[in-house]
C-alpha cells in the first residue's frame, strides 16, 4: 500500500453496521415477532444461536483486520477469509432459519418450481468451485481487487457467497420438502466438495511455489 491505514480500514464500520441490522432483525423476528407470522412458533436456543454465530463469524472476516490484511498484505489472510464466508457462514445461517420463516420469506411456487431446480447438488457443487477458481486465477485476482473497477470485487464476492450458500443449502436445507438428499448422500456431497476445494488449494499452492509472486496485488509485501 502507498499510504498508511486508518483505524476504519482495518476496522470496517459498514460490515458491522450491516451484521448488527441483521442480528436486531433476526432477533425480533425469531423473538416477540414470530407470531405475526404463518405457521411462526418458538425458535430453540441453540438455532438462534447458529444464526447469530454466522452473523457475528461473517462480521469478522468482512470487518476486522483480516478483511485487511487478506487485501493488501498476506494470502493466506485472504484464503482463511474465503475459507470462514464460503464454509463457515452458510450453513450456520440456513441451520438458524425455522422452517415457517424460510417458508414465509420465499413464496410458494418459486419453492417448488424453481428452487429445486437452481439448487441441484451437481449444479451447486461445480458452479461454486467453478466460479472460485475463475476467481483465484493470478490475472483475474489483481484485477478484481486492484481497486479499478470498485463494484468488480463487490459483485464477485456476491456472487461467490450467493453460489457457496447455494451449495451449503443442499445440506442445510430448511424445508423438508425441498430436502433432494439422504444422510448418506450428503455426506457424499461434502465429501466431493471437500476434494474439488482441497485440489483448489493445491493447485494455487503449487502456482505460488512455481513463481515468485504470481499475485501482483502482493506484491509490495508478504505472499504469506
Amino acid at each position: 500500500m502507498s499510504k498508511s491505514l486508518t483505524f476504519l480500514d482495518w476496522w470496517n464500520p459498514y460490515a458491522w453496521l450491516v451484521v448488527i441490522c441483521l442480528l436486531i432483525g433476526y432477533l425480533l423476528i425469531t423473538g416477540p415477532l414470530h407470531k405475526e407470522f404463518k405457521g411462526g412458533e418458538p425458535v430453540p436456543t441453540i438455532q438462534r444461536f447458529y444464526f447469530v454465530l454466522g452473523l457475528i463469524v461473517a462480521g469478522g472476516a468482512l470487518g476486522s483486520p483480516l478483511s485487511t490484511l487478506g487485501h493488501h498484505y498476506l494470502f493466506s489472510a485472504h484464503m482463511l477469509q474465503q475459507s470462514l464466508l464460503y464454509f463457515v457462514v452458510p450453513p450456520l445461517l440456513w441451520a438458524g432459519i425455522p422452517t415457517w420463516l424460510f417458508r414465509s420469506i420465499l413464496p410458494q411456487a418459486f419453492r417448488q418450481k424453481i428452487l429445486p431446480k437452481i439448487t441441484n447438488a451437481i449444479l451447486a457443487v461445480f458452479l461454486f468451485n467453478g466460479l472460485l477458481s475463475f476467481y483465484h486465477f493470478p490475472a483475474i485476482y489483481d484485477w478484481i481487487m486492484s481497486g479499478e473497477q470498485p463494484l468488480a470485487a463487490v459483485f464477485a464476492h456476491t456472487l461467490l457467497f450467493l453460489t457457496a450458500m447455494q451449495m451449503w443449502f443442499v445440506v442445510t436445507c430448511p424445508d423438508p420438502d425441498l430436502n433432494q438428499l439422504s444422510h448418506l448422500k450428503k455426506i457424499g456431497y461434502v465429501v466431493l466438495n471437500g476434494f474439488y476445494y482441497t485440489q483448489h488449494v493445491h493447485l494455487l499452492f503449487l502456482l505460488i511455489i512455481s513463481f515468485t509472486n504470481p499475485f501482483m496485488l502482493y506484491s509490495h509485501g508478504f505472499l504469506f
